[in-house]
C-alpha cells in the first residue's frame, strides 16, 4: 500500500494515514508505526518483561522448596539442579524452561498434572532408563507448588 502524498504516511499497526509529524524518526527514516502505536507496543513489552521477572523469581522459590523424588537432593542447595520431569511426554503442553512467558496458573496446572521434581542426575538417569521411576508423594509436592502463588498473582495482572 504505497502512499502518494509525502506529507502523510500510513501506520503499519493501526492502518491509518497520519501526518509525518506523528511518526518518530530512526535516523533519516520514519518508523513504520505512529507514535501512539509505538507507545502501546513499548507498554506491552515492558509489562511482559516485568511478568517474566516475577514468574522467574516465583519458579526459583518453588524449586528451592522442593527436593528430588529419587535421591532427596534439596533444591535449597542449588535450585538450578531441580528439574521437572514430565511423566508422560505425549501430553506435554510446554517445557518448564519456556514457563517465564506463561501465566502462573498455566504453569501450576502443567506442573501439578504432568510433572515430578528430580535432580539433574536422577532426571538424566530416568530419561536414559538407567534408574526405575520413583514412588511419589503428591500431597507434599502439591502443597509446595502453591508456595507464594497469591504473592506472584498480586504482582502481575491477569
Amino acid at each position: 500500500m504505497k502512499n502518494v502524498n509525502s506529507e502523510t504516511k500510513i501506520c503499519n499497526k493501526c492502518k491509518l494515514e497520519k501526518p509525518v509529524a506523528e511518526f518518530s524518526r530512526d535516523g533519516p527514516y520514519l518508523r513504520y508505526r505512529c507514535k501512539k502505536c509505538e507507545s502501546e507496543y513499548h507498554k506491552h513489552v515492558g509489562y511482559k518483561s516485568y511478568q517474566r521477572y516475577y514468574v522467574g523469581l516465583w519458579l526459583k522459590n518453588i524449586k528451592e522448596s522442593l527436593c528430588c523424588c529419587c535421591c532427596g537432593y534439596k533444591g535449597s542447595k542449588c535450585y538450578k539442579n531441580i528439574e521437572f520431569h514430565h511423566i508422560v511426554k505425549s501430553i506435554k503442553s510446554f517445557g518448564i524452561s519456556q514457563a517465564k512467558n506463561k501465566h502462573p496458573i498455566d504453569i501450576i496446572t502443567e506442573i501439578k498434572t504432568k510433572c515430578i521434581p528430580l535432580c539433574s542426575n536422577c532426571h538424566s538417569e530416568i530419561e536414559m532408563r538407567v534408574t526405575a521411576f520413583p514412588k511419589f508423594n503428591s500431597e507434599e509436592f502439591y502443597s509446595k507448588i502453591d508456595f507464594k502463588l497469591n504473592e506472584i498473582l498480586s504482582k502481575i495482572k491477569k
